[in-house]
């Protein structure tokens, strides 16, 4: 029988081992496979256990995380504070080969793993020099924090590359640093994570799926202009990236301006194997009076070149298309396309702040 946390002792009933207050203080930390266990990693915020290098000094910042060893299925998750910074010393390099270093963070607990020890600390492991070097293993009770890699005597200064895999309460949103790392997680659905690596939220739905937690928006922050360029061409900032078979909203709104005789013609690129067809709405080739407009109204797949019409430079009108975008097994990206529908050397303008693009997962 269990004994819950925060009961006054009577009899000397109950009482807690360390084990037994690891095990149940695991409810406040991040799911990460065991039942007992937690997700292990370092706090995110500041230089928490950040690891830099100067010369041959190796430092660790100050810093709180979260250890599982996971030695056994009943073995609870340690909180460890390591309050002041730790140094160490990087290895001399090897005349001949490069090599790579790590730095981790360990904790050892005599009654789960016969160390003789009870304290947690940051440690420097060298590598095996070669032609490939290859990281050192992690130890048990002990997650990676930095990587160096040595270049070969002479070969130059060795770099430091920020291993620390980040940790968060039960519920929070758990930053990661790639598509890998997060498809590593024990995912749970409404489990939250933040791509480093592209600047988004997203969160888990089932079954592999994770959606993005907001919708993807892009707008021109400049204005682009082509002058005798009629093969489209992928505009510098209309562009976002879609998930494999995924379902998304896709709205495009652009202000154009330009010669009457030039115009401007639209298509788009979307994933291998992926389905789009845009609902477009804008001036027909033949109009002349931005205020007294004839519309086109079309359906038209993804790479079908639609023209609309301009009135004439100076006097900006906008073009708006929605669609349905179905992607299959490949991800990728969805990108305007544009050029002059005729050559002029009156340039036709996609203007800045005045056009935007947004993704929005529905499925």
């Amino acid at each position: 029988m269990a004994d819950p946390l925060w009961i006054n002792a009577s009899g000397g009933a109950p009482a807690y081992s360390a084990n037994e207050m690891r095990q149940a203080m695991a409810l406040a930390l991040m799911y990460g496979g065991r039942t007992l266990g937690a997700r292990q990693g370092v706090r995110p915020g500041g230089t928490q256990l950040q690891v830099s290098l100067a010369g041959s000094t190796i430092t660790v910042q100050p810093g709180v995380a979260c250890i599982d060893p996971g030695l056994t299925s009943p073995q609870g998750p340690y909180w460890v504070a390591i309050p002041v910074a730790e140094t160490h010393t990087l290895a001399a390099a090897d005349a001949t080969n490069p090599r790579k270093d790590i730095i981790q963070l360990r904790v050892y607990d005599h009654d789960e793993d016969l160390s003789g020890l009870r304290l947690a600390r940051t440690e420097y492991k060298v590598g095996v020099a070669g032609p490939t070097p290859a990281e050192p293993g992690v130890d048990a009770g002990a997650f990676r924090l930095a990587m160096f890699d040595v270049p070969r005597s002479g070969g130059g200064a060795a770099a430091v590359t920020d291993r620390r895999p980040f940790t968060v309460a039960s519920g929070g949103t758990l930053p990661v640093r790639s598509e890998a790392e997060r498809d590593a997680l024990a995912a749970h659905p409404g489990m939250r994570v933040f791509r480093l690596d592209v600047d988004r939220e997203e969160v888990y739905h089932g079954n592999g799926r994770w959606w993005e937690a907001t919708p993807l928006f892009v707008y021109k922050p400049s204005t682009t202009a082509r002058t005798s360029q009629t093969a489209v061409a992928d505009d510098p900032h209309l562009t976002l990236p879609a998930q494999a078979n995924a379902i998304y909203l896709m709205e495009c709104v652009l202000g154009v301006d330009g010669a009457a005789a030039g115009d401007l013609k639209v298509a788009w690129s979307v994933p291998a194997g992926a389905f789009m067809n845009r609902a477009t709405d804008g001036p027909a080739p033949s109009a002349t009076d931005r205020d007294n407009l004839t519309v086109t109204r079309r359906i038209n797949g993804s790479a079908t070149e639609l023209t609309y019409g301009l009135v004439g430079a100076g006097a900006a009108t906008n073009v708006e298309e929605r669609a349905v975008l179905v992607t299959s097994g490949t991800a990728g990206s969805v990108t305007l396309r544009w050029a002059q529908a005729t050559s002029s050397t009156t340039a036709t303008q996609l203007t800045a702040n005045n056009a935007f693009l947004t993704l929005t997962r529905v499925g």
